[in-house]
C-alpha cells in the first residue's frame, strides 16, 4: 500500500503491507518543498525512485501489487509503471477525462457493480497517455 502525508512543506511517502488488519510500514521517504537535491527534479521522480528502492528490497520471488489512492493516479507514474511491468491498483479521480474504446468521458462514467472489481484495459488517462 502507498500513502502520502504532509505537514507544512514536509512530505512523506509510506509503503506498507497489510497484516492482521493493520498497515506494517516497509519504507518511508521524506522530502520538502522546494526540493533541495539538485539531481531530483520533481515529485514524480521521487515517487518513481521510491518504488524502485522498495521493490529492490523485497525478496526475489515477491511480486508486488501497489495499491494507492488517487494521489498516485498520475499519467507519468502510470506510464512508467507500465514500461516496468509494475502491477498497481489505484483509485482514480472521478472528474478525470479518459478515453475508452475511442470515446472521451469522465472516469466516473465507467460502470462497475458494487463489490465487484472490473479491469478496463487500454484506457488513455488524461485522454493522452
Amino acid at each position: 500500500m502507498l500513502d502520502q502525508s504532509q505537514n507544512g512543506r514536509a512530505q512523506a511517502h509510506l509503503a506498507a503491507v497489510p497484516f492482521a488488519g493493520r498497515a506494517l510500514p516497509l519504507a518511508v521517504c521524506t522530502f520538502s518543498y522546494p526540493l533541495m537535491e539538485p539531481a531530483v527534479k520533481s515529485q514524480n521522480q521521487i515517487e518513481h525512485l521510491f518504488l524502485l528502492d522498495v521493490e529492490s528490497a523485497l525478496p526475489k520471488r515477491t511480486l508486488p501489487i501497489w495499491i494507492g489512492d488517487r494521489a498516485y493516479a498520475r499519467s507519468l507514474l502510470l506510464s512508467q509503471s507500465e514500461r516496468e511491468n509494475r502491477f498497481y491498483l489505484l483509485r482514480g479521480r472521478g472528474e478525470t477525462i479518459i478515453s475508452h474504446q475511442g470515446r472521451r468521458m469522465k472516469l466516473k462514467s465507467l460502470s462497475a457493480p458494487p463489490r465487484k472489481a472490473i479491469r478496463y484495459e487500454n484506457i488513455l488517462y488524461h485522454a493522452r497517455r
